[in-house]
């Protein structure tokens, strides 16, 4: 739909003047900013007070590797609350949960952790067998799936997305052998404890349990929560054994903050890294902790809700050794899959199928939810994204709920220019704006654009994903739809 790439000095007309175009080479920067937007919830338990529960002495280091993925999450220090060990029960974990939703405001993100025991337990109410999962606070008072469901519910309901990490095991991995009687072994590397507490559950509660049916993701969306907004990092598969290291806390911890503070490889060269991309990396260092032991075979990460989410803007997502490779539309998935499902955006065509040299670009717009629209097209030689909407000539980019907007509008058209092909249309309806700058200053005509190598993938991606902070109401969620226009 459109081939000249015309680039020429009109940051400032677009932009809003010189400071503006400074900013557009400051991107890599601005990622790592804090964002009073974003919170962290750090629980820690390797002191319990009942004496029968083995101690975990790696938790010291969990607490130290939470808080550096926290801050690649860009969460401030002072969002950052740790319970640790005595502190740790399960009503002051609740208190902290509940204290937790009233600081989070429509729109922000969250991260929870938590290392210590899990556990099997007996209840009632359970369906099945009676036995459900649960976390086990330092008192011993479990928390189960359903129940931290229940609690996370509410931030859930308003958050942008919802990150979850255990780092724990809630099933001995030995049918009928609760591990309590190995309290550790020596292994190369350090000694690992087993993190199952056998503590208070019935013998086919140490049993290894179907995932399908115990997993939190699950428990939320039951509860009603939207599985596109929740995401889930669980250390270990529920009839597996999860290990905490005396010298380095979690195994599947350690893995993961490393990953994240740049071991990560952007696999697909979307320009960003994803929960599944994150976990690849991940399970690869679990295994070669693992490679030697004649014992133990390795722990497996398991993920739920939201596999393509990103947390945050890491080393492997601006990997500019990769170029140009891969499939540019990469980048626009990666974009639609953050987007907040309650927030639904529909894109109609007037056509779908366009006359090269003759038919004109004609859709309409319309949102749930008032924001602030971009549209961006990924041309059908698949060499530049374009920012179509805002551009020089029509700024007007606000759209209120339930409003349908026709573009193009007076003032400016779009008429299929070839090569022939299929040219990608993201519709991204965000709450807060973005700040376009970062797209850098290159024009086609009217239009914005960015080359698909690994840079330009990367800005566009962190762009949409990530609102401008200047007001007190700053918020990254959006709702985005794609469509697909033949040029023929």
């Amino acid at each position: 739909m459109m081939r000249a790439l015309l680039p020429v000095a009109m940051c400032a007309a677009l932009l809003g003047g010189p400071v503006a175009c400074a900013q557009a080479a400051t991107g890599a920067a601005q990622a790592a900013q804090p964002r009073m937007s974003r919170h962290a919830l750090i629980i820690a338990v390797g002191e319990y007070l009942d004496p029968t529960i083995p101690t975990l002495r790696g938790v010291g280091y969990d607490i130290e590797s939470a808080t550096r993925m926290a801050v690649a999450m860009q969460v401030p220090e002072e969002n950052i609350r740790v319970l640790r060990d005595a502190e740790a029960t399960a009503a002051n974990i609740e208190r902290e949960i509940a204290a937790l939703e009233k600081r989070t405001q429509p729109g922000d993100r969250v991260f929870f952790y938590f290392s210590g025991h899990g556990s099997r337990w007996y209840d009632a109410s359970a369906t099945g067998n009676g036995c459900v999962e649960a976390l086990l606070p330092s008192d011993a008072t479990p928390l189960t799936n359903g129940r931290l469901a229940s609690l996370l519910k509410p931030i859930a309901d308003k958050s942008d997305k919802l990150f979850v990490f255990y780092d724990a095991c809630h099933s001995g991995g030995i049918a009928g052998q609760p591990l309590a009687q190995a309290r550790s072994m020596s292994v190369a590397g350090g000694t690992l404890t087993p993190k199952f507490s056998p503590a208070g559950a019935a013998d086919q509660c140490a049993r290894p349990a179907n995932i399908k049916t115990r997993a939190f993701t699950v428990e939320a969306v039951r509860q009603g929560g939207q599985a596109e907004n929740i995401v889930q990092i669980s250390s270990s598969r529920p009839d597996e054994v999860s290990f905490d290291d005396d010298n380095g806390g979690g195994i599947a911890t350690q893995a993961w903050r490393d990953c994240m503070l740049g071991d990560s490889s952007d696999l697909d060269h979307s320009g960003q890294v994803s929960v599944a991309e994150l976990a690849a990396c991940a399970q690869q260092r679990v295994n070669a902790r693992f490679a030697n032991s004649t014992q133990y075979n390795a722990q497996h990460i398991t993920l739920g809700g939201n596999q393509q989410f990103v947390p945050g803007w890491f080393a492997g997502g601006s990997d500019a050794s990769a170029g140009a490779a891969g499939d540019p539309g990469a980048a626009l998935k990666d974009i639609l899959a953050q987007r907040d499902p309650r927030r639904q955006v529909t894109v109609r065509l007037g056509a779908d199928r366009l006359a090269i040299g003759k038919d004109k670009l004609d859709l309409t717009v319309t949102s749930s939810h008032a924001g602030h629209l971009y549209l961006i097209l990924l041309g059908s030689d698949n060499r530049s994204f374009y920012l179509l909407f805002p551009n020089d000539r029509d700024h007007a980019n606000t759209i209120q709920a339930g409003e349908t907007l026709r573009l193009p509008r007076t003032g400016w058209r779009i008429t299929a220019q070839g090569p022939a092909g299929v040219d990608r249309v993201l519709a991204v309806v965000a709450e807060s704006p973005r700040n376009l700058a970062l797209l850098g200053n290159e024009r086609a005509g009217p239009f914005l654009q960015s080359l698909t190598d690994a840079n330009g993938r990367a800005r566009l991606s962190w762009i949409m994903g990530t609102a401008m902070c200047d007001a007190a109401k700053c918020s990254d969620a959006y709702g985005a739809a794609l469509v697909d226009i033949t040029e023929q």
